[in-house]
């Protein structure tokens, strides 16, 4: 599991669970930046942002010349990752970023505005992502609603930080 945050260009881990992980294939994931367009992490952070927010993030995706990016150039694309990622009320990624490694996310809000994403990873050959969001959606959605919580209590400053980066 990992929870990033988008920089303006990706979406970099800034907190992981697979530094415990006797499973894991990549210990070392701290600041790791994702694509947005094709990693659960950044799926979640863009699909459930504002339009505004939404509309900025293709604007610096389209002027990338990494091959990652190229997904923000395809309209129909970014819409019908829009509506299902929506409407399945998660993102996920299977075999996209690393092969043989799948994942959903959720995005994490401070009010109406994504601030960040937390994913569960897991063996693609382990389960697929419908099972894995049967199995753990309820839980994700708990651990959110804690750290949005947290948002709240603690946000002396934060709403004005926010406003002044993604207006």
């Amino acid at each position: 599991t990992d929870i990033a945050v988008f920089d303006g260009r990706g979406m970099v881990i800034r907190e992981t669970t697979h530094k415990f992980s006797p499973l894991s294939k990549n210990r070392s994931m701290i600041g790791v930046r994702w694509p947005v367009l094709a990693s659960s992490l950044g799926r979640a952070f863009f699909c459930f942002s504002s339009k505004q927010t939404q509309r900025s993030i293709l604007q610096v995706l389209r002027a990338s010349e990494d091959p990652a990016d190229r997904l923000a150039r395809d309209d129909s694309y970014v819409t019908n990752l829009i509506k299902n990622t929506r409407h399945n009320g998660y993102a996920q990624s299977v075999d996209e970023t690393v092969s043989g490694i799948s994942s959903i996310a959720r995005p994490v809000c401070y009010g109406d505005q994504v601030v960040a994403a937390i994913n569960l990873v897991f063996f693609s050959s382990a389960m697929n992502t419908t099972t894995a969001a049967g199995k753990y959606l309820d839980a994700m959605n708990a651990v959110i609603a804690e750290l949005e919580q947290n948002l709240i209590d603690n946000s002396d400053g934060l709403h004005q930080q926010l406003t002044e980066t993604f207006v």
